[in-house]
């Protein structure tokens, strides 16, 4: 469309005698940059011409602005949250509370635990995981049934096993989450989660 539109400006300075200084630079049908240099002190330039061309440049020029925007993939935010359940998983087990609060969870995150208030907040959270860790739990183990979402957030409904030291298993649930970008990455910003364990009889 550029090309055809640039063509038309070319014959019509041509056909009517007037021969101004013109450059165009054109990035596909739907130009990301696009530049006109005209002599305006050339004496055949009327103002009929002039106002002839600034009419096809403003058509040509609109252009620009119709670039599609790039398409959301949820398919690499998948794989991209798959790779983050591996490092929350990973710093549950090496025992770095202070990794697992940073690089999983968003700064505002609520982490909703059954039968406790909501933990919020990344500070809150990093001092959680310390005792949950100190408390003996040495591995939690998440497996994603779905995702679904957009470049907003992403919401994930999984299943999770939780084990302390000497590989004992002591709770498996359900979780389901909601993640969203912060700096660039993935990250829990709301954690809701319950087990499927009887509740403990006195």
């Amino acid at each position: 469309m550029v090309t055809f539109l640039f063509i038309i400006n070319l014959f019509f300075f041509y056909s009517s005698g007037v021969l101004p200084t013109i450059f165009c630079l054109c990035q596909g049908c739907c130009a990301k940059s696009q530049f006109f240099l005209i002599d305006l002190t050339n004496k055949y330039l009327t103002m009929k011409n002039l106002i002839t061309l600034l009419v096809i440049v403003s058509i040509t020029t609109t252009c620009i602005s119709c670039e599609s925007p790039k398409k959301f993939d949820l398919g690499n935010a998948k794989k991209e949250i798959e790779e983050a359940n591996r490092n929350f998983e990973k710093y549950v087990k090496t025992g770095d509370s202070v990794a697992f609060a940073k690089n999983c969870y968003t700064i505002d995150a609520h982490y909703m635990a059954p039968n406790l208030p909501a933990i919020v907040g990344r500070n809150a959270i990093q001092t959680m995981s310390h005792q949950t860790i100190s408390a003996g739990v040495s591995e939690i183990k998440l497996h994603t049934i779905e995702m679904w979402g957009d470049e907003n957030g992403i919401t994930e409904e999984g299943t999770l096993e939780v084990y302390v030291k000497g590989g004992k298993l002591v709770d498996k649930g359900k979780y389901l989450v909601l993640w969203k970008k912060e700096d660039g990455m993935w990250k829990l910003h709301r954690d809701l989660f319950n087990s499927d364990m009887p509740m403990a009889t006195k």
